[in-house]
């Protein structure tokens, strides 16, 4: 893509070029959630809803007297609820929560949803965010480590999709 991936955390540029760029399993994957995404597959059409679109922290608004408010809604269209539940948990990630809190939260979402195609919506999203063009304004203490880990976890939810 071009970007300087080391003018954000020193040492990811190679991270990138070892593990993710040209990995043929990674872009298939990768193809086939964006053919769910633009809806050229039509195989769970039936569970569709309006989303967000881009439902992330940066969406959220509160305060202690009208609770959580979702703003931003010019992305919003039709398509898998899989799609808005993966980009939520990518960034529950980023914001440290663990791995079995975001199982508590999935499991009290009230529709029915294919766990597995959320996570590896969760996972293009922890991709994308760290080595995409969307790079996220992480705090200035996230270290290479903590990416490396965020971009494996990602990876390990892609893989295991289907």
């Amino acid at each position: 893509n071009g970007i300087d991936l080391d003018g954000f955390t020193s040492g990811l540029q190679n991270v990138a070029a070892d593990d993710y760029v040209g990995n043929a399993k990674l872009i298939d994957r990768s193809k086939r959630l964006n053919d769910i995404y633009l809806g050229k597959t039509n195989s769970n059409a039936d569970t569709y809803c309006l989303l967000h679109g881009d439902y992330y922290p940066g969406s959220f608004l509160s305060n202690d007297k009208t609770g959580v408010k979702i703003i931003d809604p010019e992305f919003a269209f039709r398509g898998p609820p899989e799609f808005d539940l993966g980009v939520f948990v990518a960034h529950c990630c980023f914001c440290g929560i663990s791995l079995e809190e975001i199982d508590k939260a999935l499991a009290s979402y009230a529709r029915l949803f294919d766990r597995k195609l959320a996570l590896a919506f969760a996972g293009i999203e922890l991709i994308r965010r760290l080595l995409g063009v969307a790079q996220l304004p992480l705090p200035g203490d996230t270290t290479l480590a903590m990416k490396e880990e965020w971009l494996k976890q990602g990876k390990e939810w892609l893989i295991n999709w289907n």
